[in-house]
Parts: structure tokens; C-alpha cells; sequence
């Protein structure tokens, strides 16, 4: 997967696919950065299926990536790394890789989608 070099951190990746629960749990809090949430919170502010909120947040927490309060909140930390990668995963700045001649969305069926600048016919 393309990565954003203003926000790419090789000792301490970001290891979150675009388009998981984990992504979106992890947009959720960083978003909400103020605020700690128990994992049907979370679930009731996302798309995330019922019971895979909290499987979501404890990968998320395994990997250091938010924080946990003793009585189980889930909240996001205070880490510019993490807050960037979090930000670029919810304007979509993952799925177009910084081309600007592009018209790619996530909701584009990859299928027929050709690379930018290349001339054969994919339909």
C-alpha cells in the first residue's frame, strides 16, 4: 500500500488498513480526541458491526496506538504520528496517494480503474 511520506514513520508504523474496523475505530477517537468511549459507544458512532467494536479497539490498544482508562474508556493519545495518520485515513488522502489527476474514490470499482497515465483500454 502507497504511503504519505509528510506522515510516514518507518520505526513506529502505523499499521491500520484503510476501510477495517480498526481504521474506523481509530478515526473515531482521534476525531473525538477529548472524549473516551466504551466499545458500544463506539459501535453506536460507526459502521462497525455489533461485537467486533471492542476486538477493534483491544487490536488497536495491543498495538499502542490509543489508550484504555482503568474503568475502560477507550480515548485517543497524544501522538501527532498517530493523529496525522488517523486525519489522512478520513479524507481519503490514502486511496487517491497525493495524484491530483486522479478521480479516484473508494467507491470506484477497481476492476476497470487503469493507473494514472496509463493508455490502454481496461473496459
Amino acid at each position: 500500500m502507497p504511503i504519505e511520506l509528510d506522515s510516514h514513520n518507518s520505526e513506529n508504523p502505523v499499521n491500520v488498513q484503510p476501510g477495517t474496523n480498526e481504521a474506523e475505530a481509530l478515526c473515531f477517537l482521534y476525531a473525538n480526541s477529548d472524549y473516551g468511549f466504551k466499545p458500544a459507544e463506539v459501535r453506536e458512532h460507526t459502521k462497525i458491526p455489533d461485537n467486533s467494536a471492542y476486538k477493534a479497539l483491544t487490536r488497536l490498544y495491543e498495538k499502542d496506538l490509543i489508550g484504555k482508562t482503568a474503568d475502560g474508556y477507550y480515548h485517543a493519545l497524544d501522538d501527532a504520528h498517530v493523529a496525522k495518520y488517523a486525519e489522512s485515513l478520513r479524507n481519503g488522502k490514502s486511496f487517491n496517494i497525493g495524484n491530483t489527476d486522479t478521480d479516484y474514490s473508494p467507491d470506484m470499482d477497481q476492476t476497470t480503474q487503469g493507473h494514472p497515465g496509463d493508455d490502454r483500454d481496461t473496459t
